[in-house]
């Protein structure tokens, strides 16, 4: 993943500050953990057979 202009999304403390980018992190970790979820059902249904 690639956030564009990062300097200017974080304050003086190193805090991320901007919203978008706030949720854009939140969908792509929600994503990448529903797809990891699904990943460790296939493994284990494939395990059984």
């Amino acid at each position: 993943m690639y956030i564009g202009l990062v300097h200017e999304k974080f304050n003086e403390k190193g805090e991320l500050t901007d919203e978008p980018t706030i949720q854009y992190l939140d969908l792509v970790t929600d994503n990448f953990v529903k797809w990891m979820k699904e990943l460790s059902q296939l493994k284990q249904l494939q395990s059984q057979k």
